[in-house]
Formats: C-alpha cells, sequence, structure tokens
C-alpha cells in the first residue's frame, strides 16, 4: 500500500531546485567562481561570476534547453 503524506507546505513547480540553489550556496560556489575569475565591473551592481552560472545551471535543470528560451517566454511576463 502506498503512503501518502498531506503537507501544508507551499507546492512549486520546481521540483527541488530550491534544495540544490541551497547547497550550491553552502558550498561557497560564487565566492570560489569569484577567487577564480575576479570581480565584473567597477560599480559593484553587475551581477557576479558565480550568479551568472549559477542562473544558467539551475535554468538547465528546471529544463531550459538554451538562453533563447527567454525570449519565447517574456511575453507571459508583461
Amino acid at each position: 500500500m502506498t503512503k501518502v503524506a498531506i503537507k501544508n507546505e507551499n507546492i512549486t513547480s520546481f521540483g527541488g531546485i530550491y534544495h540544490i540553489m541551497d547547497v550550491f550556496s553552502k558550498l561557497g560556489f560564487e565566492k570560489l567562481t569569484e577567487s577564480v575569475l575576479g570581480k565584473r565591473g567597477s560599480s559593484g551592481k553587475a551581477f557576479s561570476h558565480g550568479s551568472i552560472f549559477g542562473s544558467l545551471f539551475f535554468s538547465y535543470l528546471c529544463g531550459g534547453e538554451c538562453l533563447e528560451d527567454i525570449n519565447v517566454l517574456i511575453g507571459q511576463f508583461r
């Protein structure tokens, strides 16, 4: 017989990506990429290399196939 657990937590369609993002954060992925590649931009307003790589990686894990996918989806968010 299958056991069913009823939870009152919010459920998202991201399939556990938040847990993976938390693990990457605890491992210091952004600090590692910054130490290897250096800081981006002089104003401090630019996204870090780690943030960019993380976003691309997490997008891939969530089913993104290419960067141009955002051009297809952007109409939904305007």
